[in-house]
């Protein structure tokens, strides 16, 4: 390379203060709130899917989802379900009564 573009790259460069460095990392997210949201977003997706389908298992709980484009394993909702108790279409359908009888009361 020529040394005159060389010495316009240094001359160019800018040192940034920890003050402003400070706030630029104060406004990216930490990886612990991506999972958090990930996890809030998974989960009320997947209590949705359980909700319009209680009979459906984890297999097909999970083409459902790919049909609106969101990729999740079986194995992962089967996980999911097995944590929340709702790995037996029994419990996903007394679930969803319950659900509907809050609503009811609520409403």
């Amino acid at each position: 390379m020529n040394l005159s573009v060389i010495e316009e790259r240094t001359i160019k460069r800018k040192r940034i203060t920890r003050e402003k460095l400070a706030t630029v990392f104060s406004r990216v997210k930490k990886p612990h709130e991506y999972l958090s949201e990930l996890h809030d977003f998974y989960s009320k997706t997947i209590l949705a899917q359980v909700s319009n389908n209680p009979k459906h298992g984890a297999k097909q709980l999970s083409e459902s989802l790919m049909l609106e484009g969101i990729s999740l394993s079986p194995n992962f909702i089967y996980k999911f379900l097995v944590k929340g108790n709702l790995n037996r279409s029994s419990l996903r359908k007394s679930w969803k009564d319950n659900l509907e009888n809050q609503k009811e009361i609520n409403s």
